[in-house]
């Protein structure tokens, strides 16, 4: 049974599966195994440091001077996914073969949004070999300077190495290339800072860049009228339904 990961689980694990359960019913689709990856609590401000912590690359100095006030919101302690990635390959994974003895041992599919995102699309370049699809929703590509994408030539060469290539669905709200909408009682530092963003621009070309770099299955979508939060739901779905469609069992 393919096994779908999804990051931030303490708001969005019940969206997933519920998606998941509307799209496979009846039988047209496989079922999935959904596993959420987060922290077990309700507290949102400290899901945030928490999660700014865990999901994100390592930053440079000039760059944590420039996210100024943001810190306010995410925390100050950065750089932890390439130990999150270790723990999900290295060691969620054999947790969930142990449980869930039905649960494939290739058909992975990891989703994430925002920092999630980034995550995700950080996965892919390091470990394009770790998940069957990537599902990027919203990245943060803009982490340290928009430094993800000096990393796609090492992408190319640990892509072209494999026999077996994955999918990448990245998603973006149009209402997110510019100054957010979702919330107004932003600072105008923090207005400054998001604007210059430009998620759905960083978006498509990332996605054109990895497909130039050799990942021919890769799939782009800017979801109209939708904002940073509300595009989610729309992304989770046409996610899933990619990812079950692609779910048809080899060797």
């Amino acid at each position: 049974m393919p096994v779908l990961f999804v990051m931030d689980a303490d708001f969005e694990f019940a969206m997933a599966a519920e998606i998941v359960r509307l799209a496979t019913m009846g039988g047209a689709r496989p079922g999935a195994i959904v596993v959420g990856v987060g922290y077990g609590m309700s507290d949102f401000a400290a899901f945030s440091r928490l999660r700014t912590a865990d999901l994100t690359p390592p930053v440079d100095d000039e760059n944590v001077r420039a996210l100024g006030s943001l810190t306010g919101l995410i925390g100050d302690r950065y750089g932890g996914a390439h130990a999150l990635l270790a723990f999900l390959i290295d060691t969620l994974t054999s947790e969930i073969a142990r449980r869930c003895p039905e649960a494939s041992t290739w058909n992975h599919g990891l989703f994430g949004h925002s920092f999630g995102g980034l995550f995700t699309a950080y996965a892919l370049v390091n470990r394009p070999d770790a998940f069957a699809a990537y599902f990027s929703v919203s990245p943060s590509l803009w982490w340290n300077g928009f430094a993800l994408f000096d990393e796609l030539p090492g992408f190319a060469t640990r892509l072209a190495a494999l026999a077996r290539k994955p999918l990448l669905f990245m998603s973006v709200g149009s209402d997110e290339q510019g100054l957010p909408t979702e919330d107004a009682s932003s600072g105008d530092d923090l207005r400054a800072l998001m604007a210059g963003w430009r998620m759905v621009d960083a978006v498509c070309k990332f996605a054109e860049a990895v497909c130039g770099a050799g990942l021919a299955d890769t799939r782009c979508a800017v979801f109209a009228d939708e904002g940073h939060l509300s595009v989610i739901p729309a992304a989770m779905m046409r996610s899933v339904t990619l990812f079950l469609a692609a779910s048809k069992p080899r060797g």
